[in-house]
């Protein structure tokens, strides 16, 4: 049911983060249609406030929809190892390969299917239906060029401006993914040295165990056999 919630919670921000990228085509249509022939300021403050709120929650659900899809692909991954693990564990001798390579590649061949089924999948299913929404924004934006001429500039303008945004906080956005990936590697580089201290300190008492082990043996002989040390 946890799983189901965070699956949900995901769909609901994809959903009002496209919602919300309507919010200024609408908006510029009303201004041009309502506002500026009636110049109702007080409409146009209105409408300004409503799509700055809509701009804001758009904000904050585009910064913990990653943090959602990360839980689902994590919630995949597991899924997916542990079915797998369980039917390599009940598979019987003859149905495995022979050779440890081959039965290897099979494992890193379920990885393609893991990367298809991963949390931007999702993200990608639920987006899809919003892409024939932003077609009718092109549309919409040519009915403007022909009814108001240079007024569809504004809208453009706007809109390049957002595509600058986003280009420019690209490189930001792989740096911050690169770090975080980085620092995964290295949690789980440390974890593994943890794991290999512990083994080495586990040999060094067992050696020690087994060299006193065999003191005390020896020098029990010597004292049956009545020798001195």
């Amino acid at each position: 049911m946890k799983h189901k919630t965070i699956y949900r919670d995901a769909v609901l921000a994809s959903v009002v983060i496209n919602l919300v990228a309507l919010f200024i085509p609408l908006y510029t249509m009303n201004v041009y249609d309502k506002v500026v022939p009636n110049l109702a300021l007080n409409t146009l403050w209105v409408l300004t406030a409503i799509v700055t709120i809509g701009l804001i929650f758009d904000w904050i659900l585009k910064s913990s929809r990653p943090m959602l899809t990360d839980k689902i692909g994590q919630h995949i991954d597991t899924f997916l190892l542990t079915r797998i693990l369980q039917n390599v564990m009940a598979s019987k001798s003859e149905s495995t390969p022979n050779s440890i390579g081959t039965f290897a590649k099979q494992f890193q061949d379920f990885d393609g299917v893991r990367d298809f089924l991963n949390s931007m999948t999702i993200t990608a299913i639920v987006d899809l239906p919003f892409v024939f929404l932003f077609l009718f924004l092109f549309l919409f934006l040519f009915i403007i060029y022909l009814v108001g001429g240079v007024l569809v500039i504004a809208p453009l303008t706007i809109m390049v401006l957002m595509i600058v945004i986003m280009v420019l906080a690209q490189p930001k956005v792989s740096n911050n993914i690169q770090q975080m990936s980085k620092l995964k590697s290295e949690r789980s580089g440390l974890s593994k040295r943890n794991c290999c201290r512990q083994a080495n300190t586990s040999c060094r008492n067992y050696a020690r165990n087994l060299h006193n082990g065999s003191s005390v043996n020896i020098l029990f002989l010597f004292k049956v056999y009545g020798i001195d040390g």
